[in-house]
């Protein structure tokens, strides 16, 4: 069990290496103590669970009652939904929870997820998104290793595993998937009901496009955020770009930037969820896969054949024959089968 990747999915509601089943939420967090009992012995938690309640209702008795179940017990202090506060659910771990429009301007000290909290916050992002699709310039602190986007999957990730099967929040007598959600049911409601009721307001908050349409509904207004992502296709990829930019600041590389972005950019706007993110130097090239939060170096040389590749482009126009050799090297690396499979939507 990992408990930030719990946190991490939880918050993001893209999967983190937590599996979802259909007879069990993978994490729960419950804001009021008082709804812990009927939490613990409702359908929510099983085998694999991780719940977080308030600590002061974290008892040894509530542990070994969800123990027996399969699932784990942890108490917190601060909060889960209050901008501005930190979540911490033990003594070695703080979580800060911080709004779109402030995190630009404070340092970010530790992990931190940032919240679209309303609609400035939401022209913010997309001003930033913008600024990087055309500029090829992204916002430093949604590339800072330790900043996560809550609710992503509202926003251009890839929808993937999101409902309450991945993360449900245990509000004031509603139970959603995000703080900011639509209300689902209460805490005594059954999972498979949760289920449909997210199906459903899925369905009429976003219909068939492949976005979150149920966790930031209270915080932004869905038809003019489902108007502004679809003005914006390119949305995951960026996303998937900020995260391969994480991934290197990780490692101490500061200074590189993503092709296909700026004077680059995809003239048809056609880059999708899961495919690979090319980064360069002046050093090195880097093919990353979203997918499974891999990146592999290469020879600067070979960055011209990596984007053209990774584009589903006649490579031959830019690069010799061994150049798309050694990218197509890169991707088997990755797991992406061969240079001339889809590399989209795989996840």
């Amino acid at each position: 069990m990992n408990v930030k990747k719990n946190l991490m999915s939880w918050a993001t509601g893209v999967a983190h290496g937590v599996d979802t089943v259909p007879s069990r939420a993978a994490t729960v967090i419950v804001d009021h103590g008082a709804d812990i009992d009927a939490v613990r012995n409702g359908d929510l938690v099983g085998p694999g669970t991780v719940l977080f309640v308030p600590e002061d209702a974290a008892t040894e008795d509530a542990a070994a009652h969800l123990a027996r179940r399969g699932a784990a017990l942890f108490g917190y202090s601060g909060s889960a939904s209050v901008a501005g506060d930190e979540f911490s659910p033990n003594r070695d771990f703080y979580l800060e929870l911080q709004t779109y429009g402030v995190a630009a301007f404070v340092s970010v000290i530790g992990p931190t997820v940032v919240r679209i909290a309303d609609i400035d916050d939401f022209e913010s992002y997309l001003a930033d998104a913008d600024a990087a699709h055309s500029a090829g310039q992204f916002a430093e602190f949604m590339t800072n290793p330790a900043v996560q986007l809550a609710d992503a999957t509202a926003f251009g990730a890839y929808l993937g595993d999101d409902g309450p099967e991945l993360r449900v929040f245990v509000g004031s007598d509603s139970v959603s998937t995000s703080p900011a959600g639509l209300s689902l049911g209460d805490p005594t409601t059954l999972l498979r009901d949760l289920r449909a009721s997210w199906d459903s307001a899925q369905q009429s908050q976003d219909g068939a496009f492949a976005s979150c349409g149920v966790c930031t509904s209270q915080a932004v207004d869905s038809a003019a955020r489902r108007a502004a992502l679809e003005q914006r296709p390119w949305l995951a990829h960026y996303l998937d770009a900020v995260a391969a930019l994480r991934d290197l600041r990780a490692r101490g590389i500061e200074d590189a930037t993503v092709l296909g972005f700026g004077e680059e950019a995809d003239p048809d706007n056609s880059r999708k969820a899961g495919e690979p993110v090319v980064l360069q130097t002046t050093e090195s090239a880097y093919l990353h896969d979203p997918r499974r939060n891999r990146t592999v170096e290469m020879p600067r040389l070979l960055a011209p054949a990596a984007l053209a590749v990774t584009r589903g482009l006649d490579a031959s126009e830019t690069s010799d024959l061994e150049s798309v050799r050694a990218v197509t090297t890169g991707l088997w690396t990755l797991g992406f089968g061969s240079a001339s499979d889809d590399l989209v939507g795989t996840r």
